[in-house]
């Protein structure tokens, strides 16, 4: 892999953690020799930053308005999909805005 694809994946890891530090979630970007890019809520995930190969998610959403993608590969278990912006919005933590200082 090149410097760039490497720079290019960092960077996507670093972003997924700060949209959900910034949600209200402890999330880290593990080690670069560690096989799983970051650890949120202790789960182990791997951040992915790809062009194409996703198309048919993001047709369900844009074009269909779909909130979530669900799939499986034959003999797997089902996976899910959906917008980060969703799913803060649907499980994220509640932040209550209006505590008097």
């Amino acid at each position: 892999m090149g410097k760039a694809s490497c720079r290019k994946g960092r960077g996507g890891e670093r972003e997924i953690r700060d949209i959900l530090l910034a949600a209200g979630w402890e999330a880290r970007v593990k080690g670069i020799w560690e096989p799983l890019d970051i650890v949120w809520l202790g789960v182990d995930c791997e951040v992915k930053r790809k062009q194409g190969g996703m198309s048919e998610a993001y047709k369900a959403f844009n074009e269909m308005g779909a909130g979530a993608f669900f799939y499986r590969a034959d003999n797997k278990q089902w996976l899910i999909t959906m917008t980060l912006d969703d799913y803060i919005r649907l499980h994220g933590p509640k932040i209550d805005t209006n505590v008097d200082a």
